[in-house]
Parts: structure tokens; C-alpha cells; sequence
């Protein structure tokens, strides 16, 4: 069992040595630079709408589902290159999430978001000792679809993995019901999460063969007869690709000219410092404290807690 550090309200669990478990299969996308452990009764699926790297369902009509994303650019330092400790970036994350479910609306993101809370929030590590910043929250969704008419109760969870170029996201969503019994497999799927060396690209023979041409003509008759001979020695570089069943969309990242972080293409609000970065700018409050940006609504500084109106 994990030996657990309790600090302020966040619980952090000591790092140790683990492994997936004998039933996961291994996704690998050596493009993208990361691999993720998965049930093997789960089902790779689109995911058209998002800029997800892969998508995971846990039945063609999922009731759990887990996604992984990639963040260029984001780091663990904040606006100004100033250090972070864990709870402030925990809470962070906590922030971007209740105001991007607060904004949501039927006319942009085909559902409304309430009723959202904070379930757990812990530092742990995955199985090859990389600090995951991990949240767990639910709401209540509706749908802007008759086919569901109902109020929906949610549990959703979040990894973060910062690595050398930016952030990783291993994203889960499910109804409560469901949760309960895929929680140890989501769980068990981020801590599988490991980034892995991308492909270096090596010349080609015909890169080789414009080299010489241009060194001079008594070469050129050489250097071909070279490069076609060890072609038939040499077996073509197999390319790396996602599975077909994949769709992987490139959808671009909304730059906040405040911070420069990247946000998801839907964000209203700059997850990190908080500025508009869609639509009308609202004016915001700013926390006479630690400086953060508020909502003009906002009653209490959503980073430091301190009242601002």
C-alpha cells in the first residue's frame, strides 16, 4: 500500500514501483511521443469533436470514456516564469474546470454544466515515477438533445504530466453509476502513461544523390550506381503510424496574449491566468493579493481565496 502525506487539504501519494496489470493491452504512438496502458475489453474510438491524441471507450455506447491530450508550450511555472508549488497548480486546474463548466451553454458546446464540485485532488505517480497532478470532480450535465432529456450526473478525472516540451492530459468522463466501476481501470490507465522516444528522421538515398551531383559529373555516375545497389540491401524504414480506427485531429490551440498558454480551441478563459480569449472581453477583477484575474462576478479570488468584492 502507498504511504500517504497529508498536506494542507491535497493528499500525496509517495512514489513507488508498480506495474499495469496483466490484461491491459499497450497503445503506443511514437509520433506523438507517449504510450498508455488500456483494458483489453476497451475499444479505441473516434473522436471527432476534440483534438484528443486517442480516445478509449469502455463499450461502443460508452459509459466511461478516457482520453489523452498534449499541450505544447504549457509548463509548471506560472505567468511569469515564477515557481508553483503542487497545491496551487491542483487549484489551478480546479479553477479552469468550474468556470469552463459554468460558461458552457447550449449554442457552443451543445450541453450546460452544474452543480460542480471537487471530489479529490492528490499528487501521485505513475508506474515509471512521473508526478501526476490528479483531480476528480463531478456535475450534472444536460444535453441540447432530445434523445436526452434528462439531468445527467457525471464524475469526471483529470492527470496532468508535465514533460520536457509541455503538458500531457489523461482525461476521463462517466456517469456515476459507471465510475464506480471503472475508477480502478482509469486509475490504472494513468498511472500507465509513459512518454516514449519519437523517430529521427535519416537522410534519404536520393539527398545523397543530389549531394554528389552537385560535388561534380565524374561523380554523379558513381554515386548513383552506389545508392541503387545498397537500396536493395537495405530494408525500408518502417513508418510508425496511429491505428486507422483513430482519428486524430489537429485542431489549433487559442494563444492567450496575456501568458502566451495554449488553450483548448472551446476555452473562454486562459486556463492559467485566467484573461478572455474569446468573444467580447469582459473586464476582469483583479486580486489585489496574488493578481490574478477574476471574473467580474466573482466574490472571492478564485487562485488565493481572498475576498475582492
Amino acid at each position: 500500500m502507498r504511504e500517504q502525506q497529508k498536506t494542507s487539504n491535497f493528499v500525496f501519494v509517495a512514489p513507488l514501483e508498480s506495474v499495469q496489470p496483466d490484461y491491459f493491452l499497450t497503445y503506443e504512438d511514437k509520433t506523438a511521443g507517449f504510450s498508455i496502458g488500456y483494458p483489453d475489453d476497451w475499444v479505441l474510438s473516434d473522436a471527432p469533436d476534440t483534438d484528443a491524441l486517442v480516445s478509449f471507450d469502455d463499450q461502443y455506447d460508452w459509459t466511461t470514456y478516457v482520453q489523452v491530450f498534449s499541450w505544447v508550450g504549457d509548463t509548471e511555472k506560472a505567468s511569469f516564469g515564477e515557481s508553483r508549488t503542487n497545491n496551487q497548480i491542483l487549484e489551478q486546474m480546479q479553477y479552469y474546470w468550474s468556470e469552463y463548466c459554468e460558461d458552457s451553454t447550449f449554442e457552443v458546446d451543445d450541453r450546460i454544466c452544474s452543480n460542480f464540485k471537487v471530489i479529490d485532488s492528490m499528487v501521485l505517480y505513475t508506474n515509471d515515477n512521473r508526478k501526476v497532478y490528479y483531480n476528480e470532480v463531478s456535475y450534472t450535465l444536460e444535453y441540447d438533445d432530445p434523445s436526452y432529456p434528462d439531468q445527467y450526473p457525471m464524475i469526471a478525472t483529470s492527470g496532468l504530466i508535465y514533460g520536457p516540451n509541455g503538458s500531457w492530459e489523461v482525461f476521463s468522463e462517466s456517469n456515476d453509476v459507471a465510475f464506480a466501476n471503472h475508477s480502478d481501470e482509469v486509475m490504472n490507465m494513468i498511472k500507465s502513461f509513459s512518454l516514449v522516444a519519437t523517430p529521427t528522421p535519416t537522410p534519404t538515398p536520393s539527398s545523397w544523390i543530389a549531394i554528389l551531383v552537385v560535388l561534380g559529373a565524374g561523380f554523379a555516375g558513381v554515386a548513383v550506381f552506389i545508392v541503387n545497389k545498397n537500396k536493395k540491401k537495405t530494408p525500408t524504414t518502417q513508418v510508425v503510424q496511429r491505428p486507422k480506427t483513430t482519428q486524430v485531429t489537429q485542431q489549433s490551440k487559442i494563444i492567450c496574449p496575456i501568458c502566451k498558454q495554449p488553450n483548448r480551441p472551446t476555452s473562454k478563459i486562459c486556463g492559467k491566468c485566467g484573461n478572455p480569449i474569446e468573444g467580447k472581453d469582459k473586464p476582469k477583477i483583479i486580486c489585489p493579493i496574488c493578481k490574478q484575474p477574476n471574473r467580474p462576478t466573482s466574490k472571492i479570488c478564485g487562485k488565493c481565496g481572498n475576498p475582492i468584492k
